[in-house]
C-alpha cells in the first residue's frame, strides 16, 4: 500500500523531511508524490492533497501555510497556539471548512521538530541555554504532550477512516535509563577541589559531611557517589538496559569530574562499557574550545577500545545549529541532549529517535536525536518536587507515552542517591520506578 501525495510542485527539503518523519517513521506508510492532477484523481490507493487546489475525489486535504515552501529563517514566523474542534493542539490554523484539518499539520510538525523557534532571538537562561519557559509548547501548556506524534496519529486516523484501512499502530513504548557521570566520587580524586571542600566543611561546621569524608578516607564507608554497583544490581534485577555518558574534561569551574587519566576512572569506564552502551559527555569547555571535543572523544575511545558515536551535552547546553554541526564533524551520530533542564517534557514534540534537520543549510543530516524526557535535577531543583511527587510525575510521563508510544528516556546522575548531599529518599523512589517499568515492559504487546 502506497500513499500518493499531490503537490503543485515537487517537494522541497522541508516537506520531504516532514513526510519522512510523519509518514515513513511514525506511520510506516510508503508514499510518493505527483504534480499531475489527473494521476492523483485516478489513484486507487490512499491520497493526500497538500495544496490549495480542491479535488472532487476522496482525499485527505491539508492546506499549506507556506512554511514548508520557504527557505531560510524568517524571524516573523511565530505561530499562535490554537486547537481544533476536537481539542487537538494546533499551529498555523486557518478557517477553510472543506479541508480535513483546520490547520497546516505538516508545517506545525516541521516547526516543532526542527526547533525553528530556537533559531530566532530568545532570552537565554543563566547558562546561555534556550529554556523551557521560552518555548511555544511550554507557554501553550503542551510541553508534556508529544504533539508531533499526536499530529501523526491524527493524520493516520484520517487516512484509515477515509480509505477503510486498518489503524496505524503507535510506536512501541520503551523505557531507557541513562546516566551522566559528572562527578564519579564525592571525596576521591578531587584534587584541590576536595581540599577546598574539606576546609569549607571544617570552618562551616558541617560535621556530618566532615565525618563521612573521614570515614571514606579511612576505608570504613563507601563513597556516597559510588552508586555504580547498586545501579548495576537494579538493572540486572529488572532486566533494563542503560546508557552511561562520561565527562572526560580538563578540570574547570563547570567541569568538576575526576581526571580522565586516573587509573580508577579508567577502570570504572572499562567496567561499565563492558556491560552497557556508553557515550561522551562533552565538557563545558568544549563548547568554546573546539579541539577539546575531539580530545575527549579520543580519550573515551582509547579507554573503551570502542568507537564513540553517542553524546549528551554537559548541562544540556545546546545551541542550534552550532552544537549539532560540531558533534557531526567529530563523528557523533546519536545525541541525547534534546530535552530541557528546567522542565520535563517533549522539547521537539517527539519521544522517538529522529534525524536532525539543519535549518540554516536546509537539509536532513545523519545525526539522530534521541529525545530526553525527564531529568532528576529538573524534578528536584527546578520543579522543587519531593521524592514522592517526583515519582508521581514520572508515572504521569510513563502513562502518557504508553498511550502515544515512544521512548521514555530518563537522565539520572550517580550522585543523586546520597542523602547527606540533599537527595534523601530519591534512591527509594528511583528503584520503585525501575521496578514498575520492568513490570510494564512485560505486559506490553510486541509492536
Amino acid at each position: 500500500m502506497e500513499l500518493l501525495l499531490f503537490v503543485e510542485k515537487s517537494p522541497g527539503p522541508r516537506l520531504e523531511y516532514c513526510l519522512q518523519l510523519l509518514l515513513q517513521r511514525l506511520l510506516r506508510l510508503p508514499w510518493r508524490h505527483t504534480i499531475d492532477p489527473g494521476e492523483f484523481e485516478v489513484w486507487q490507493g490512499p491520497r493526500l492533497n497538500y495544496s490549495h487546489r480542491p479535488f472532487g475525489c476522496r482525499t485527505v486535504w491539508i492546506i499549506p501555510h507556506g512554511l514548508l515552501a520557504d527557505r531560510g529563517i524568517d524571524t516573523s514566523v511565530r505561530p499562535e497556539p490554537c486547537t481544533t474542534d476536537d481539542q487537538l493542539p494546533a499551529l498555523f490554523c486557518h478557517g477553510h471548512q472543506a479541508a480535513t484539518f483546520s490547520f497546516d499539520l505538516l508545517a506545525a510538525a516541521f516547526y516543532v521538530s526542527s526547533r525553528y523557534e530556537e533559531y530566532l532571538p530568545f532570552e537565554a537562561d543563566g547558562y546561555g541555554r534556550f529554556p523551557a519557559s521560552a518555548s511555544l509548547l511550554y507557554r501553550a501548556g503542551w510541553l508534556e504532550k508529544p504533539v508531533v506524534q499526536q499530529w501523526a496519529q491524527a493524520l493516520g486516523a484520517s487516512i484509515s477512516l477515509l480509505f477503510g484501512l486498518p489503524p496505524f499502530p503507535a510506536p512501541a513504548y520503551r523505557f531507557l535509563p541513562t546516566y551522566d557521570i559528572d562527578i564519579p566520587w564525592a571525596y576521591s580524586q578531587r584534587g584541590w577541589r576536595g581540599a577546598a571542600r574539606l576546609l569549607a566543611e571544617v570552618f562551616s561546621g558541617k560535621k556530618m559531611l566532615l565525618a563521612q569524608r573521614l570515614r571514606v578516607a579511612l576505608g570504613r564507608e563507601k563513597d556516597p557517589y559510588d552508586t555504580f554497583e547498586q545501579l548495576d544490581q537494579w538493572h540486572q534485577a529488572y532486566g533494563l538496559r542503560a546508557v552511561y555518558f562520561f565527562l572526560l574534561a580538563r578540570r574547570g569551574r563547570n567541569d568538576p569530574g575526576a581526571p580522565p587519566g586516573h587509573p580508577r576512572m579508567q577502570a570504572l569506564i572499562r567496567q561499565l562499557s563492558a556491560r552497557y552502551a556508553t557515550g561522551i559527555h562533552p565538557s563545558w569547555r568544549s563548547n568554546f574550545t573546539p579541539a577539546c571535543l575531539l580530545e575527549e572523544i579520543r580519550q573515551l575511545e582509547t579507554i573503551t577500545r570502542q568507537q564513540a558515536t553517542a553524546s549528551r551535552q554537559h548541562f544540556l547546553w545546546l545551541r542550534l545549529p552550532f552544537t549539532y554541526r560540531r558533534l557531526l564533524a567529530a563523528g557523533i551520530r546519536h545525541d541525547y541532549s534534546m530535552g530541557f533542564a528546567d522542565a520535563p517534557g517533549f522539547r521537539a514534540g517527539l519521544a522517538v529517535p529522529f534525524p536532525w534537520y539543519d535549518l540554516e543549510n536546509e537539509h536532513t543530516t545523519d545525526l539522530e536525536l534521541i529525545p530526553l524526557i525527564v531529568m532528576d535535577v529538573s524534578l528536584r531543583q527546578y520543579l522543587q518536587l519531593s521524592p514522592t511527587a517526583a515519582l508521581d510525575k514520572l508515572r504521569e510521563l510513563s502513562a502518557s507515552l504508553q498511550a502515544s508510544g515512544g521512548w521514555l528516556v530518563s537522565l539520572w546522575h550517580n550522585s543523586s542517591f546520597s542523602a547527606e548531599h540533599g537527595w534523601e529518599g530519591w534512591a527509594t523512589i528511583y528503584q520503585q520506578f525501575l521496578r514498575e517499568q520492568s513490570a510494564i515492559s512485560q505486559t506490553l504487546p510486541e509492536k
